[in-house]
């Protein structure tokens, strides 16, 4: 991917399913009785 270019409409794409990829983590976090979020829960 180094030699690719990323468009301005993705940046908000990305952050967009990151949000929901850290929500996912969190619940996950929650759900395993604990209050800090892990590599794996992602």
């Amino acid at each position: 991917m180094n030699d690719m270019m990323v468009g301005s409409d993705a940046y908000d794409a990305i952050n967009e399913r990151l949000g929901e990829m850290l929500t996912e983590a969190a619940n996950r976090t929650k759900e395993n009785g604990r209050k800090t979020l892990k590599g794996y829960d992602v």
